[in-house]
């Protein structure tokens, strides 16, 4: 395997030591063609003298063989450049020309000065949190001489402001922070509402404890009913006794035997049973008229949503997807109240739908997730919340 190796390592240098030589006899003739098509100089025509010598007939026939071969590979290669240039002729003929497209700006386009960059010169933090410092140079500055390029003077100005304006609405505020303002009226919000639902949870106790009551009630009544029934039977089914003249009046009074005793609790005991019946179907009643009030109560005619009348609140069927609701309707509103004042700029009036997610998650320190709520979008999270005051302008804000 090494004598391998060996022999075919000695058999690429002969290939390169041949590849070598052939290009130096190619130069070598390539260079005595080009003595022989442009004369020497004229310091060397005349007659071999001194600064010539003849070569050796040897050497003057391996420089003719050299040049017979350099002669012969240059014609091949003119023939074969002729061809192919000869070839691409016929291609760029045959090709048909084609007709440049026709260029169509749209109106937005035509009304733009800079071409959009995908580069930006500025990063979007640094960007927003300093445009709103950009202003046009002005004389009263040190400047001898301004000029504009296109729009002048008051347009410029004009331009500059709506360019401003127009960032205002579309970015957003990275260093905004919350203020004790807004931190103030989300606590007392959380706090009314634990006490709402606190009062919920004690109207919905006493309603619950006045049914069980007249549940218990009427239980009773139909118990003692059945033990007066059972010993109104026993002393039915027993013979009555015979009765002594002085132990037929006591008192002046009658003396009652047992059977009649027993058939007076009876009627005593159905007589209580029915007052149960009646009272338990009028809370039903009023319980029923109540409902009916409530389906077409003026909310906003409401005095005291806590007491309606009895105790009943406003909220008293509300469930937990209502308090999330309301809860979810209350933080949007808080949002938009507490941005315009901690911004402080009536040029910014209000959140973008685009950063609404931004901002929510600054202030209540969660994420705002539409799927939260059951939908795909923020701007349908923004349409559960219905007519609470919350809307869109034109420009999305």
């Amino acid at each position: 395997r090494l004598v391998r190796a060996g022999r075919m390592g000695r058999k690429q240098g002969n290939i390169q030591s041949m590849a070598a030589r052939r290009r130096r006899a190619i130069m070598s003739t390539t260079a005595r063609t080009m003595k022989t098509r442009w004369p020497a100089p004229r310091w060397r025509r005349g007659s071999r003298g001194a600064h010539s010598s003849a070569a050796p007939p040897a050497t003057r026939a391996r420089g003719a063989h050299l040049q017979a071969a350099g002669n012969h590979e240059g014609h091949g290669s003119k023939e074969e450049k002729a061809e192919e240039e000869e070839q691409e002729d016929e291609e760029m003929e045959a090709e048909e020309p084609e007709t440049p497209p026709k260029v169509e700006l749209t109106e937005e386009e035509k009304k733009m000065h800079f071409k959009p960059a995908d580069v930006k010169d500025l990063a979007p933090v640094v960007l927003s949190a300093n445009f709103t410092n950009f202003s046009l140079p002005s004389k009263g500055e040190g400047f001898d001489d301004i000029r504009y390029e296109w729009s002048k003077g008051d347009k410029a100005t004009e331009y500059l402001k709506q360019w401003i304006l127009d960032r205002k609405i579309n970015s957003r505020v990275e260093e905004l922070k919350p203020s004790p303002w807004f931190y103030e009226r989300l606590n007392k919000f959380q706090k009314v509402v634990a006490e709402w639902k606190a009062k919920q949870t004690e109207f919905r106790s006493s309603v619950q404890k006045k049914a069980l009551e007249r549940e218990a009630r009427k239980r009773t009544a139909a118990a003692k009913l059945a033990k007066a029934k059972v010993a109104a039977t026993q002393a039915a089914a027993k013979p009555p006794a015979p009765k002594k003249d002085d132990e037929a009046k006591k008192d002046g009074e009658e003396v009652k035997d047992a059977k009649t005793l027993a058939d007076e609790a009876v009627a005593a005991a159905e007589k209580e049973v029915e007052e149960a019946e009646a009272a338990d179907a009028d809370e039903k009643v009023a319980e029923e008229a109540a409902a009916e009030d409530f389906k077409s109560l003026d909310i906003f005619g409401v005095e005291d949503i806590l007491d309606l009348g009895k105790g009943m609140p406003l909220f008293k069927d509300f469930q937990q997807q209502d308090w999330a609701l309301m809860g979810h309707v209350f933080e949007l509103n808080l949002l938009v109240h507490a941005f315009a004042h901690d911004v402080a700029d009536p040029e910014r009036p209000g959140v973008h739908i685009n950063h609404l997610g931004f901002y929510y998650k600054k202030y209540f320190k969660k994420d705002l997730s539409p799927k939260d709520f059951g939908v795909d979008s923020v701007q349908s999270v923004l349409d559960i919340a219905g007519d609470s005051m919350l809307y869109l302008t034109p420009k999305e804000v």
